[in-house]
């Protein structure tokens, strides 16, 4: 039987993690320079692992001593220039990338709205085509328009064995799709190649734009293995051939900017080449502990936290500013080394 290509674990192979840099014409801008050395700080980590592809709007101004540092790491620092974004959050508007595992490799294009129209998305919503038009995939990879479907690339996690992870809440905020919960995820299934797709019904974290992904709670670190921040009921997750272990993250002591909560998170971490990035946020305690929960578990890749308390003042964290590019996908040689 002809099995569709599938959305990719996140721990498989990469050509490199995109990224976009903030600019003073995002929320960003009262707080810029923070921001900046926050996305310095993820680059420089993440290029000691991976290529970095870095979005940069019109608007963007990146620092020499930056550039002097990314040039002398061991991976390389790409830019794709000239493309306005609305904001960085380019998990939830960049490429999702499907596979067959026998040369069938495809880009998958949902509609982004911000998060049910909380936030103007009309820029971001475009990228993915103009990342893929511009010529940055190789020749063999296809572009598969799915913008009749409102979907977030935070909402959706993925084991190996074509099972995912999206949440209750995501599906049934009214302003995504108009479709019920069963058409809905048939579709996500279709499109990404899933046989299983587990809904799990946790409310959101308090602060969290994106009415609860999956990015920010439960996560697999294996395909037999989740991670997760909240409580979940395990008769909602079922694997395909074994009994799924569920392992608990603790949650950080509050982040509070301008007087509300924010929603930090571990969960909120990236697989990448030989690496785990998890985010912190200065509580000393619980920042140990996550790291080594995610160190027993992962023995073969590093895992390496990153402050990302400025980054959480906007409700996203690490994961949310990052997207995995796998293996054989990307055309380096159409991107410019910054």
């Amino acid at each position: 039987m002809t099995k569709l290509p599938r959305l990719l674990a996140e721990w498989k192979r990469q050509d490199a993690v995109l990224m976009s840099w903030p600019t003073k014409n995002m929320d960003w801008s009262a707080y810029l320079s923070e921001i900046h050395a926050t996305y310095e700080e993820i680059i420089l980590t993440l290029l000691r692992f991976v290529d970095v592809v870095l979005v940069t709007p019109p608007d963007s101004e990146l620092k020499e001593t930056f550039l002097s540092e990314a040039r002398s790491s061991r991976f390389t620092l790409y830019r794709a220039g000239g493309i306005e974004l609305n904001d960085t959050w380019i998990r939830d508007y960049g490429p999702l990338c499907v596979s067959d595992g026998r040369g069938k490799k495809e880009v998958v294009d949902f509609t982004f709205n911000g998060w049910g129209g909380k936030f103007a998305a009309d820029k971001d919503n475009a990228f993915t085509k103009q990342f893929y038009d511009a010529g940055y995939f190789r020749e063999n990879v296809l572009y598969r328009d799915a913008r009749d479907f409102v979907f977030e690339g935070g909402a959706i996690d993925v084991s190996c064995e074509r099972e995912g992870l999206t949440t209750r809440s995501v599906l049934t905020y009214p302003n995504r799709n108009k479709g019920d919960l069963k058409s809905q995820k048939e579709r996500i299934q279709a499109e990404l190649g899933l046989e299983v797709l587990n809904i799990l019904s946790p409310p959101p974290l308090e602060g969290d734009d994106t009415d609860g992904h999956v990015d920010t709670m439960t996560r697999f670190v294996g395909d037999l293995d989740l991670v997760t921040c909240v409580d979940i009921d395990p008769e909602e997750v079922t694997a395909r051939y074994a009994d799924i272990y569920i392992h608990k993250l603790p949650v950080p002591d509050p982040v509070i900017w301008e007087g509300e909560k924010k929603p930090a998170t571990y969960a909120n971490f990236l697989f990448t080449n030989g690496a785990i990035i998890v985010p912190t946020y200065g509580d000393p305690v619980h920042d140990k502990e996550a790291l080594k929960i995610l160190r027993e578990m992962t023995t073969t890749r590093r895992v390496v936290g990153v402050d990302c308390r400025t980054l959480v003042r906007q409700n996203g964290s690490l994961h949310c500013a990052t997207m995995q590019i796998p293996k054989d996908f990307l055309d380096k040689t159409k991107l410019e080394k910054a």
